[in-house]
């Protein structure tokens, strides 16, 4: 009996033990959980590194690019359901977007990252509509903690490119258009004047003698030997005789976008030396754009991003902008202006130009 009873006891505090000993290795267990939340919060957030870009720099409005996500982990600590949140225009399309409302749409890139890992990540990008697109941070939520991390990313869609119709219709503008006689390399000895600086130009050509007498930037203009000079006009200024509706008129716009792209591209792949101007606001609040004479593909790279961060609004007057050139004695040109009407004050700049030698092609895409 009395063996009995102490068996009964020796099992009770074997019990016990065990209870106790499972009891605390569960609160080693939550205490360990909570050691590592804590350490992962203040190490693992402050070592992580989350850089993202686009493959290129600009694409043409509809088609595809890539964006690149590259998640680090500095720490000796893994991370484990590591969300990083981005919100981004519906305009260039994502696939596996969680939410999309027509304007932004959310997506959410989930990591799983060991220790000392970098984890590179590739999303396809639908680009649909021409625009300045940028990034610039995105939200890391672990372990409960939410944290927001500059990642800069920005891509240029283009005008969209032209249909074979369309270019068969702008090269027969270059094919019958008068045949400029001035040069396209330039004549290091032989000047045609100074004029004030403008984008692209060179910095070589500052005349600093006039600079420092007219207090801005002065260049020296110089001749061309062998080749054309294509100026190209974008009129944004809609035509207020004539009622267009607001999709209407920027249908046409990116239309007369898409034409002096390809135009320029024409000019870039045959070596004609090519000018811009477009009077358009921009995204960053200038009145308009314009190019001083330019070869080569790296200028042609400039002026698309430009057009991609137009809008459809103008800056200037059409006449003000064909002033600017009209002062600077612009002469041997073959002129372009893509614009939605004609009226007096256009007509007059046109035969102002004219009378100095220029070669004027009036494209009205509402007639084509």
């Amino acid at each position: 009996m009395n063996t009995g009873l102490a068996e009964y006891q020796d099992s009770m505090m074997l019990l016990a033990f065990v209870f106790i000993g499972l009891a605390l290795g569960l609160v080693a267990v939550v205490f360990s959980v909570m050691l590592f939340v804590t350490l992962s919060r203040r190490l693992c957030m402050r070592r992580l590194e989350y850089r993202r870009y686009f493959r290129e720099k600009g694409v043409f409005e509809g088609e595809e690019t890539e964006l690149i996500e590259e998640f680090t982990n500095h720490s000796f600590l893994p991370m484990f359901v590591v969300d990083v949140e981005t919100h981004v225009s519906s305009w260039i399309k994502m696939k596996g977007c969680q939410t999309d409302d027509g304007l932004t749409q959310c997506f959410i890139s989930r990591f799983f990252v060991m220790p000392f890992t970098r984890i590179r990540r590739v999303h396809k990008v639908s680009c649909l509509k021409r625009g300045y697109y940028k990034l610039e941070s995105a939200k890391i939520t672990f372990a409960k903690v939410e944290v927001y991390l500059d990642s800069g990313a920005e891509i240029y869609v283009y005008p969209r490119e032209l249909s074979i119709n369309e270019m068969k219709m702008i090269n027969s503008y270059m094919q019958y258009s008068a045949v400029s006689k001035l040069p396209l390399i330039e004549d290091n000895f032989s000047f045609a004047g100074v004029r004030k600086y403008v984008h692209g130009d060179s910095l070589s050509a500052i005349n600093y003698k006039q600079t420092a007498r007219q207090r801005e930037l002065m260049v020296n203009d110089r001749e061309y030997m062998l080749g054309r000079k294509v100026m190209i006009y974008l009129n944004f200024q809609p035509n207020e005789k004539v009622h267009l509706s607001a999709a209407e008129f920027s249908n046409l716009l990116e239309k007369e976008l898409s034409c002096a792209s390809f135009l320029l591209s024409e000019c870039v792949r045959k070596g004609y030396a090519y000018s811009f101007s477009a009077n358009s606001k921009m995204t960053g609040g200038e009145n308009l754009v314009r190019t001083g004479f330019t070869i080569g593909e790296k200028n042609y790279e400039e002026i698309l991003c430009q057009m991609a961060q137009m809008t459809d609004r103008y800056g200037i007057s059409a006449a003000s902008m064909i002033d600017e050139d009209i002062m600077e004695f612009l002469s041997g040109a073959e002129i372009f202006l893509f614009t939605a009407y004609m009226d007096e004050a256009l007509e007059l700049r046109m035969s102002e130009l004219e009378k100095t030698g220029n070669a004027v092609n009036i494209i009205n895409l509402i007639d084509n």
